[in-house]
């Protein structure tokens, strides 16, 4: 059988993972328009319907959601096979994916140091979002769950504290990865209160790349630049 095009498999993934045709269209660089045929194109390649489509929602159907697993498990091996390639034959390749608010934070405004003191290392970052967890804060605070008048959904936190900055709503962000901006006095405290979590950032790698020499110096940097106290 012919096999589909790995553009279009990409597309789907990203798709997928964004659930949002124009989301995906953003981060691919092309139209909402190319990325909508190209997804056409697959699932009538496949013969199944790959998306449930609202008129603003998007949704795997029972069938994407089992080809996306297998999709993602192929990448991820092509991208490993690859990357080995270039660290044996070419410029070393590390891919970082981490919240896109830690990213823009911490991360990114110290890189240029790490990239500065290994040239010869390229990195590519991918960000991912978590929503704010409105209902365990109003939970920690025994009170019933905040039911605004007026939503705005942003799809980053970046956005979400940008739009409380400028005084478009009422936002739940990290109040440590924050704490420049309520220093600066552009976020305020609405409540003293804090929701503290059990979540933690991780740092994790594949078994293959274990002995790494960019790896293990990038993880130590890492370790010594985005620690908060």
């Amino acid at each position: 059988m012919r096999l589909p095009s790995l553009k279009f498999l990409k597309t789907f993934q990203v798709a997928a993972r964004l659930q949002s045709f124009k989301a995906a269209a953003e981060e691919l660089f092309v139209t909402p328009s190319a990325i909508s045929h190209q997804i056409k194109a697959l699932e009538e390649q496949l013969g199944v319907s790959l998306f449930q489509r609202g008129v603003r929602t998007l949704t795997l159907t029972d069938a994407g959601r089992n080809y996306l697993e297998h999709i993602n498990d192929i990448f991820s091996k092509l991208e490993s096979v690859t990357e080995q390639l270039q660290v044996r034959y070419g410029r070393t390749i590390i891919r970082l994916n981490v919240p896109s608010f830690f990213a823009n934070e911490l991360l990114l405004p110290r890189l240029a140091s790490f990239s500065q003191a290994r040239e010869e290392t390229d990195i590519r970052i991918e960000t991912t979002f978590s929503a704010p967890k409105w209902e365990k804060w109003a939970a920690g605070l025994g009170i019933e769950p905040i039911k605004p008048n007026r939503l705005v959904r942003l799809d980053t936190m970046s956005a979400v504290v940008r739009a409380a900055e400028q005084g478009v709503g009422v936002a739940l962000v990290p109040s440590r990865l924050s704490a420049d901006r309520f220093n600066a006095g552009g976020l305020v405290k609405l409540f003293e209160a804090e929701l503290t979590t059990n979540e933690s950032y991780y740092l994790l790698h594949r078994p293959e790349d274990r002995a790494r020499e960019d790896l293990q110096e990038l993880t130590r940097w890492i370790l010594s630049e985005c620690r908060v106290a």
